[in-house]
């Protein structure tokens, strides 16, 4: 090795030697610090190691140094992150990752990845995690149990949070630092405090849905709230007009959210009149639900009525080629968006008599739960189990309480639900 005394002194170093044939840098600054230091430069992260060696001993920091120089060149070659980054950078990292599997999904046809709707999830989850510990945080200051009491800490957040939502974030949480390691952290596995539901609990955690009643008085304001009168702005107008197709389209069809914001008009293979056994004209709309868009990632074909509400979204939206969205955002470009979908419902809850919504847990989901339940008066569980894209025993597990609670109305065969007119010359390819 050879040593060398500093010629500037601005530097204050006052000792140097090369550390294995210049690699690094062993040096002494008496005016600042009595023990070694190592200096190594790290090409692939533009950025020089600077650690201290913790001793005055000119031999051991020389042995300290090379053990050092021989951790981080291991680290290098197997690709680990030499520098820590902070919490925020990881989340970037791993929803970037997450993406991937997006594409993956589309490109598989749903056999493999995950679909776009599990990705806004998945990202809703981790920014719960951001508002408890700071994005700048680094991940060199969590250890395997800094989440332990992740329950506490999102009840004390927000009290009304439910258990399961609690279970998910952790497991997304969890799923998160075993990408980390080892290249981002060197903790395999986080921990935390074990979360155990039980089947009360379940119970009581089921998503609210609406009465008959209680959708024929929604139903009903429709017509007063999508009019100029009650909405003179023209944009906020068409996006009601959106809400309002939206909402009744998922009352028809038992399609989950995340599909019908994924559909496009390719995936309409058929609209066609008919009568139901009441005798009330309706339309019958034939859709392919493709695999990459569904949970259970198994392609199906719904025939339902509610064909004249996709006909009616073709009266005043700007997006009608067969590659758009349904429904679309404002440029076409990408799935509605859904902060805008869910500020024009809470007014739709708050205007109709709904205030306590939010406790109710009533969202776009209840109105697959609501379809669901509305069809089993009609139709078997195997028949509903196959439109809804569900297994059989799920129904019966979930949905049959609700016929109890409407044993006289299911007597009824026939849906009462006004029909729509459409305006002639609509086009329809």
């Amino acid at each position: 090795m050879v040593s060398k005394k500093n010629k500037n002194p601005s530097q204050r170093i006052t000792y140097s030697e090369d550390v294995m044939n210049g690699r690094a840098l062993l040096y002494l600054k008496e005016d600042f610090s009595p023990y070694y230091y190592l200096r190594m430069w790290v090409p692939s992260e533009g950025q020089h190691v600077k650690k201290s060696l913790k001793t005055k001993d000119l031999d051991l920091a020389r042995q300290s140094a090379e053990q050092e120089v021989l951790d981080i060149l291991q680290d290098i070659r197997s690709g680990k992150q030499v520098f820590g980054i902070t919490l925020g950078q990881l989340v970037e990292k791993y929803l970037a990752k997450r993406a991937e599997d997006v594409a993956l999904n589309e490109k598989t046809k749903g056999q493999e990845g995950i679909t776009a709707e599990r990705l806004g999830t998945i990202r809703s989850q981790l920014n719960a995690l951001l508002r408890l510990k700071s994005s700048l945080t680094k991940l060199s200051e969590f250890d395997a149990y800094s989440l332990f009491e992740y329950r506490q800490m999102r009840f004390k957040q927000n009290p009304d949070i439910s258990l399961v939502t609690i279970r998910n974030e952790i497991a997304t949480i969890g799923a998160m630092f075993k990408f980390a390691y080892p290249k981002y952290t060197n903790i395999p596995k986080m921990e935390f405090r074990e979360i155990k539901i039980t089947a009360q609990m379940k119970k009581e955690m089921r998503r609210d849905t609406f009465s008959l009643e209680e959708m024929r008085r929604i139903t009903r304001y429709f017509r007063t709230w999508v009019s100029k009168k009650e909405c003179p702005d023209p944009v906020e107008r068409v996006n009601r007009q959106f809400l309002r197709d939206y909402f009744l389209i998922l009352t028809n069809t038992c399609l989950r959210t995340g599909e019908l914001k994924q559909l496009r008009w390719s995936d309409v293979k058929k609209l066609e009149p008919a009568t139901n056994e009441g005798g009330l004209d309706v339309q019958l709309i034939t859709l392919v639900v493709r695999p990459e868009t569904t949970k259970t990632r198994n392609e199906r074909t719904v025939v339902s009525r509610g064909g004249e509400y996709f006909k009616r979204v073709r009266t005043y939206s700007k997006f009608l080629e067969q590659d758009d969205y349904i429904f679309p955002n404002s440029k076409g470009t990408n799935p509605i968006d859904e902060r805008m979908m869910y500020a024009l419902w809470d007014d739709l809850m708050v205007k109709t008599g709904f205030p306590n919504h939010r406790e109710r847990k009533l969202s776009f989901y209840s109105l697959r739960h609501y379809a669901i339940t509305d069809r089993l008066r009609d139709l078997s569980i195997w028949e509903v189990s196959k439109l809804a894209g569900t297994g059989v025993q799920y129904i019966q597990d979930h949905y049959g309480h609700f016929l109890e609670e409407d044993a006289k109305i299911a007597a009824l065969k026939y849906s009462r639900r006004p029909s729509v007119s459409v305006p002639d010359g609509v086009q329809w390819d």
